[in-house]
């Protein structure tokens, strides 16, 4: 008999046989059920995951095992007990006034004599004042940048001549300039338009430069800025014993250049906690590629509980667990109609909310590690108490399908418990959650939409270098374009000890320090002009 197929000749069984056959029959039901409503709400369902408000009550719906109904009871009264501080989120702002540091450009607009003619006086009316108003413009389009050079020549002799230095050239032979290349790699890996598009962006403004002039200028400025990469993924995998390493990935396409063939290769995210992240590629998800970025280095990294990071050494990286994928299952069970997992829900919820309220610091500053310690052990150790229990409970009683989305979230839970409770001893641990290497990961993953696929091995490195900088500048917050023509400029002639000033996070170091200079000298010439004319 062939249930799954549907090959089943009743006729041909006996009354006891059909009677056996019924529990699976209904099994299977039901496991189409959960299937076709997964797909209905893949296409149709809301894909968000953030929490709602959740209705909760207390189930025990097995015997036997009081000690454990106990336990679960006691520990959910303790949970439900903790209130987190109330705390007020900003108003979103409506934009009214102009940022002053941008241009103006003034339209004066006036009446002739005729139109100035007083209807009772029949006089011309004189200008009383002016009634402005405001709107933003922009105007994108490219000029040529003309560079002259000014030669000198001795009149006496006649016989030397010297020229005044100019700027160089980012790329040899190449007619385009540092804010030029720096538009096409801020266009192409920050706002994902493919080559083809920009090519005939740019043709609209007057401009005819082919897609393939495009590709291998930015194929150039990656070579280029290979130093400052490397330095980049130094700085990140450092937060590896300073703070917590992020890592999750993604699959791409690869294409074998201009042979025929495709592939599909894994994309790698490895973000520190803080801000920062880089990208690598693998051909597979196997044990072997975090093995090999990672190398020998010791120290946290928060993943998922997929198996090819567990081939890394628990001597030297400890495995730090994500809450938001084990809500992930529970919210899947919680759409599918299992109302079993509402109090899980709303427990990590809890969880969640600690720490949010847990980055606003305290008297206006950070908290500390310890002091972090502190309010989880208060705050978050009951609630974690409460989910061990109930994941228990359900593990014991099996409701439902077991490969369904309830049980698969809490075998999930159990496996990885010891990596989900690491964060309560831990200061230097302040995400629960992989989210940021996520929204890291999203960035790739919105692109490739657009370009469809990598061109080559070498344009995968390079892309995938290029975004690493690109992304990096906006958790910083920076401005891309402005960090990519000041690198441009300034990698060819930076000598290798001081290449890490020009990462994201050097470059911003650099400025911030310039600006704090700046501020500090005007502070100094304001005291001694107050000196002097007190005088």
């Amino acid at each position: 008999m062939d249930i799954d197929r549907g090959k089943v000749d009743l006729d041909a069984l006996s009354d006891e046989e059909v009677r056996a056959l019924v529990p699976e029959l209904l099994t299977v039901i039901q496991t189409q059920r959960v299937q076709i409503s997964q797909l209905q709400r893949m296409i149709f369902g809301r894909r968000s995951e953030k929490a709602r408000s959740l209705d909760t009550t207390n189930w025990l719906p097995f015997k036997g095992l009081e000690e454990l109904r106990a336990a679960a009871a006691e520990a959910k009264e303790e949970a439900d007990q903790i209130v987190v501080p109330a705390h007020e989120r900003r108003r979103g702002k409506r934009r009214r006034e102009f940022p002053d540091d941008l241009p103006r450009v003034v339209t004066t607009c006036t009446l002739t004599e005729e139109e100035r003619l007083c209807p009772h006086c029949n006089v011309p009316c004189d200008p009383i004042g002016q009634e402005t108003t405001r709107e933003i413009e922009r105007i994108e389009t490219t000029f040529v940048h003309e560079i002259a050079k000014t030669k000198y020549a001795c009149r006496r002799c006649e016989s030397h001549v010297v020229t005044a230095e100019g700027p160089g050239r980012v790329l040899d032979k190449c007619m385009l300039g540092p804010g030029f290349l720096a538009q096409i790699l801020f266009e192409r890996f920050g706002n994902h338009m493919p080559y083809a598009r920009l090519e005939k962006k740019y043709a609209a403004e007057g401009f005819e430069l082919s897609r393939s002039v495009l590709c291998s200028s930015a194929m150039r400025c990656a070579e280029l800025l290979e130093p400052v990469f490397d330095a980049h993924v130094e700085e990140v995998l450092g937060s590896l014993e300073t703070s917590v390493l992020q890592a999750d990935d993604t699959v791409a396409v690869q294409r074998n250049g201009p042979q025929p063939g495709r592939k599909d290769i894994h994309v790698w995210a490895w973000r520190d906690q803080h801000a920062g992240v880089f990208y690598t590629s693998s051909d597979s998800r196997t044990r072997a590629s975090p093995a090999e970025v990672l190398g020998d280095r010791r120290g946290r990294l928060q993943c998922d509980g997929h198996d090819c990071f567990s081939g890394l050494d628990a001597g030297r990286v400890v495995r730090i667990g994500c809450w938001a994928h084990v809500r992930r299952y529970f919210e899947k069970a919680r759409r599918l109609g299992d109302p079993l997992a509402d109090d899980l829900l709303r427990w990590i919820q809890v969880l969640f909310q600690i720490e949010r309220v847990a980055k606003q610091g305290r008297d206006g500053r950070p908290l500390t590690d310890e002091e972090l310690v502190e309010l989880r052990q208060e705050k978050s150790a009951p609630i974690l108490a409460a989910i061990r229990a109930r994941l228990e409970e359900l593990r014991m009683d099996c409701p439902g399908l077991p490969k369904g989305p309830l049980m698969e979230g809490v075998r999930y839970a159990l496996n990885q418990w010891p990596t989900l409770e690491r964060f309560l001893a831990d200061g230097r641990i302040r995400e629960i959650s992989n989210n940021g290497c996520e929204r890291a990961l999203r960035v790739l993953v919105i692109g490739r939409k657009n370009w469809i696929f990598f061109g080559s091995e070498e344009g995968t490195d390079a892309s995938l270098r290029l975004l690493s900088l690109v992304q990096s500048c906006r958790e910083h917050r920076i401005n891309p374009l402005l960090y990519l023509r000041d690198v441009l400029r300034e990698v060819s002639t930076t000598p290798a000890s001081r290449v890490r000033e020009l990462t994201p996070l050097g470059w911003k170091r650099r400025h911030q320090e310039a600006c704090r200079r700046e501020v500090s000298a005007h502070a100094v010439d304001q005291a001694v002009r107050r000196l002097l004319f007190s005088r």
